[in-house]
């Protein structure tokens, strides 16, 4: 060490110090790192695990709190520029990264509207909102909509005149092109989500979301069953037999016109053929399939070689399906093994795979986790269906080899199940961006959407699955090689405008011959530049209203105003007084009875004449009032509200049925008057000088 005169940094007085003298406490070590953690002479050290690399000395940074969240909060914030997002998120840094966590929608007091949805994604695709029930299809619908060929069939449908009250294929075309034109902003999938509700098989599917937030729901089997739902649906829905344009000219249907689009996409046809081991018999059967669940191999005898666990092998055995079980014959009438299987050509594979991962339990998940060598996943898949179960069935590659004889296949989306601890499971899907949809000059190809979160990501981090947090779901594979081949011509691209030369409507039995209207005809359809009005009526369905049944602060407060403005309004007439004077007189002609029960009781002998009801409450402008509705509005206007009787016990031979009556100015607080002092006809109770409480 040099001479030096002066103090050291490390020889500053205690003083200075703003925190304690220990601290911060040291680290806690991983548990990843403890559990390798090997002792020679006292010195204890392990390897740096693989999810740990590149985190070591980073300190989680909790962000601040409404930072950029709200659109209102902005002009505070021009002059301070956001902290930078940590890569982790603060309260559970070792597990699940910051950008597959679960997002929720804020409000501020000025409602959802002022969430600003732009500091969430800053890429030019659209996220889907979560406020809504049934959105945990979001990510199932985000990894659909980037299946160029999907989104065609999609977007094709909704320009035909679809009879179906709730059509799947209808609201996933309409989200998909509002996915394609919104271009960054973010969107809901309302419609979508509440179609699936009104659908009788989805309570027997079991893929109706209630809303109820509880730890148990395992969302990622619950995608599964999802995926199942709308495929069946969806390929019922677009089915036009017997005239389905062919899409697939490279595939080979016996009669095309009556293939559903979605399983010429989507389906597997084949034949499952079972052999007898005792007779020797074998039996063929026909067997399609549009969802390939995958299967895992089973652990074998320590006398036999384990079958090949990697992700082209396993693949390839859950296509061919080959398994065993005892079983009467058909044929020798005896209980011995069946061997069945599915053999596959490769003319019969599909354009588009789809899987579900079928991770049910920790052994399947094992199979997904990276090594310290190599990853499960790799973007193609090379598939050998000619070789033996127990053989390795193609490889996973970084690029397509095509000297090779497999079949190529590239993962176009996934939908991965986040697992934590802290909250309850939620999905995000992983997406590589088509060709066709990617931006000049991006950085990245593969997307994290994650509901209206949306990040770029590297190939790696798409595709690997470093922890347990990250389950597979669904994975969608696209053939290589045959993007070019499809055939949209026979798909229709403009809306059919002749649904409006129809003459339809909801009523069952109508009169046709009351009807007023005339029918448009092809020459007066609307063309670019014709001005059309649209009735909006439906806008209000209803007149402003004191609620009866719920209480809204927001209503009730409009209804108050309302009120306060009108007694404004008659103040500056002077006619309040006169007003008032008719209200009570209507009540007590009425028997103070709303409207509504005013045929099924009729008026009483002793009530006073006054002015007629509908004077006051005009059947056009006043919905039916309740006795709650009469009695909160004589609370408006500081009245006792809970009398039932008239104020004057009238009788003809009285002759008081004219005497005239001049309402309080100035009534007393409803404090100051006990329940057996409520108005009879006895004024000079009211005539109490009034003060606040």
């Amino acid at each position: 060490m040099p001479y030096y005169t002066d103090y050291l940094l490390s020889a500053y007085d205690k003083t200075f110090q703003t925190v304690p003298e220990h601290y911060p406490p040291p680290i806690k070590i991983p548990p990843q790192v403890l559990a390798s953690l090997k002792q020679v002479d006292g010195v204890s050290f392990a390897q740096l695990p693989r999810e740990l690399q590149g985190k070591r000395n980073v300190i989680p940074l909790a962000p601040t709190k409404r930072q950029g969240r709200f659109r209102s909060e902005k002009a505070r914030r021009q002059a301070d520029s956001p902290p930078p997002e940590s890569p982790l998120d603060v309260t559970n840094s070792a597990l699940v990264p910051r950008q597959y966590r679960r997002v929720e929608i804020e409000y501020s007091k000025f409602g959802v509207e002022d969430f600003d949805f732009a500091f969430y994604n800053r890429t030019a695709f659209s996220g889907l909102e979560t406020h809504i029930l049934n959105s945990y299809t979001n990510a199932l619908i985000q990894a659909m909509h980037y299946v160029m060929p999907l989104r065609r069939i999609a977007k094709s449908h909704i320009t035909m005149a679809c009879s179906r009250e709730y059509c799947l294929l209808c609201e996933l075309g309409f989200v998909m092109r509002m996915l394609e034109d919104a271009k960054g902003i973010n969107c809901q999938a309302t419609n979508f989500c509440r179609a699936i509700s009104n659908i009788s098989t989805a309570a027997t599917y079991g893929v109706v979301d209630y809303g109820q937030d509880h730890q148990e729901t395992d969302y990622g089997a619950k995608i599964q069953m999802f995926n199942r739902f709308i495929i069946e649906n969806i390929k019922s829905e677009g089915n036009m037999a017997p005239n389905n344009p062919s899409m697939t000219p490279f595939r080979e249907f016996p009669a095309i016109g009556t293939i559903p689009l979605i399983s010429q996409l989507l389906s597997v046809d084949s034949h499952s053929v079972t052999v007898c081991s005792n007779c020797k018999t074998s039996r063929e059967k026909p067997d399609t399939s549009h969802i390939i669940d995958i299967i895992y191999p089973r652990k074998a005898p320590s006398n036999e070689a384990q079958p090949p666990s990697d992700f082209a092998s396993i693949l390839r055995n859950s296509l061919l399906r080959d398994y065993s079980l005892k079983a009467a014959c058909p044929s020798c009438k005896q209980i011995a093994v069946q061997q069945t299987r599915r053999p596959l050509k490769l003319t019969e594979l599909p354009p588009v795979l789809l899987l579900n991962a079928s991770v049910h339990n920790a052994d399947a998940l094992k199979y997904w986790q990276d090594t310290r060598t190599s990853r499960f996943l790799k973007p193609f898949v090379g598939l050998d269906l000619s070789s033996e179960p127990n053989r390795p069935g193609g490889i996973t590659s970084q690029s397509v080899d095509l000297s090779l004889p497999y079949v190529w296949y590239e993962i176009r989306s996934l939908v991965i199940d986040v697992r934590s601890e802290e909250q309850q499971s939620h999905l995000v899907s992983l997406v590589k961006m088509p060709e066709s949809e990617r931006q000049p000059g991006a950085n990245h190809t593969w997307y994290l959407f994650n509901d209206f979160t949306v990040h770029g990501l590297s190939e790696e981090e798409a595709l690997s699955f470093p922890g347990q947090w990250k389950v597979p779901a669904v994975i969608y594979l696209e053939r290589f090689g045959v993007q070019d081949g499809f055939d949209y011509s026979g798909l229709p691209t403009k809306i059919d405008a002749s649904i409006l030369c129809q003459d339809i409507s909801l009523s069952m039995a109508r009169d046709n011959s009351q009807k007023v209207h005339e029918i448009l005809t092809p020459d007066e359809l609307p063309r670019p530049g014709t001005e059309v009005a649209i009735d909006a009526e439906f806008v209000q369905m209803q007149l402003q209203d004191i609620q009866l049944d719920t209480h809204d602060s927001i209503e009730d407060s409009r209804s108050a105003l309302l009120l306060y403005k009108e007694f404004q309004r008659l103040e500056g007439e002077q006619t309040f007084d006169a007003k008032l004077e008719e209200i009570y007189r209507a009540g007590r002609e009425n028997n103070w009875k709303p409207p509504s029960a005013l045929k099924a009781s009729p008026p009483p002998v002793h009530a006073s004449p006054g002015v007629p009801f509908t004077t006051l409450f005009p059947r056009s402008l006043s919905p039916p009032f309740s006795v709650e509705t009469l009695q909160n509005q004589f609370r408006a206007f500081g009245l006792d509200p809970n009398f039932q009787t008239p104020f004057l016990h009238m009788s003809p031979d009285l002759g008081l049925a004219t005497a005239p009556y001049t309402p309080p100015r100035t009534p007393m607080h409803s404090s100051q008057i006990s329940q057996n002092q409520h108005h009879h006809g006895n004024r000079k109770n009211y005539h109490q000088p009034w003060s606040p409480r």
